[in-house]
């Protein structure tokens, strides 16, 4: 599934549980007018999708750099996100206005409420693309006779247009960008796809370079070391990390 689409569902999930907030009317908002109270939950989950979605895609980042299980980074950014979604909350059940008495008064339990809430629906939209992602991917084997000998069964998931030879592939969240180039210059592309799957797909002459990386042969010739650090770099800039457990097997490819 492309990005957007992705993006167009994951709004649409938000709208309607928007849509049962407003029928359940926690907070005290029952008591509103039915399309004033439809229309302030609409906006109530806009606006906390806006601010749990990036604060996921960045403590899924953080695993890059501090090992930890998929579900302590989601924990952990709707925890972050939490804070000024319970804010605002609380500065609802204040009347609008400002009054940090009445705010603070409601403030913890409605962080841990907020929170919790952020995480289940995080969970629900896991287990909804997880879903998409095992009805929209087929085994390799099945798709031999579909891919041509210039191509691989991953272009199928890709543009028509989309050049036949694949520099790297990097993992985030659930979604994989594709690297590549030709005359026209660097190509990327995002897919829904666990990164294992994709190298499959691939089935080219590469390494698995960090947990969120692979890089093709041919691709990786531009090799440098900063301190501990080490790292190949494509030729749009982006810098391809070298996990420490990884050295010895690339240089025993012969890949640096």
């Amino acid at each position: 599934m492309h990005w957007s689409k992705k993006i167009a569902v994951e709004i649409l999930v938000v709208i309607l549980i928007g849509l049962v907030m407003a029928f359940l009317g926690p907070f005290g908002t029952y008591a509103m007018p039915s399309g004033l109270r439809i229309a302030y939950w609409m906006v109530f989950g806009i606006v906390g999708y806006l601010l749990f979605r990036p604060m996921a895609i960045m403590a899924h980042g953080l695993r890059d750099i501090i090992p930890m299980p998929i579900w302590a980074a989601e924990l952990l950014g709707c925890m972050l996100a939490g804070i000024p979604f319970s804010f605002l909350v609380a500065f609802m059940i204040a009347g609008m206005q400002w009054d940090w008495v009445i705010i603070m008064r409601h403030y913890g339990l409605l962080y841990v409420q907020c929170s919790a809430l952020g995480f289940g629906i995080y969970l629900f939209m896991r287990v909804i693309f997880d879903r998409i992602e095992k009805d929209e991917t087929i085994m390799p084997d099945t798709r031999e006779d579909q891919a041509t000998p210039s191509q691989s069964a991953l272009h199928e998931y890709l543009p028509a247009d989309f050049p036949k030879q694949i520099d790297a592939l990097q993992s985030e969240d659930h979604y994989i960008h594709v690297y590549a180039h030709d005359a026209c210059g660097v190509r990327k592309e995002m897919i829904l796809m666990r990164l294992s799957d994709a190298i499959n797909f691939l089935n080219g002459d590469g390494f698995q370079t960090h947990r969120s990386w692979w890089i093709a042969r041919h691709a990786a010739t531009d090799y440098s070391r900063d301190g501990r650090k080490h790292y190949f770099t494509l030729q749009n800039g982006q810098k391809i990390p070298i996990s420490q457990a990884n050295i010895a097997a690339l240089k025993q490819a012969e890949m640096i």
